[in-house]
């Protein structure tokens, strides 16, 4: 977190009189000893990242054709074959 832990900076501690959501417990004797902000966009990091995504774009998979047989839940209300 930008300017560290002591200062509280970016967070706050709450008492336990607060009203606020709680993300979290800390059990008894431990400590939040680091923290990190969790970016939601999907932007490769690096160069060596984008590689990996351009890489995986670029394979080709073959195309597949969904399994059509019928199992026991589909055919559910219809009549048994004669």
């Amino acid at each position: 977190i930008e300017g560290g832990f002591e200062n509280h900076v970016g967070y706050s501690i709450s008492g336990r009189t607060s009203s606020g959501v709680r993300i979290f417990n800390v059990a008894k004797g431990e400590q939040i000893v680091g923290a990190a902000l969790i970016d939601e966009t999907t932007e490769p990091e690096n160069e060596a990242e984008e590689a990996v995504v351009e890489e995986m774009v670029g394979r080709h998979s073959p195309e597949t054709t969904p399994d059509t047989t019928m199992d026991r839940d589909s055919n559910e209300g219809e009549e048994p074959p004669e």
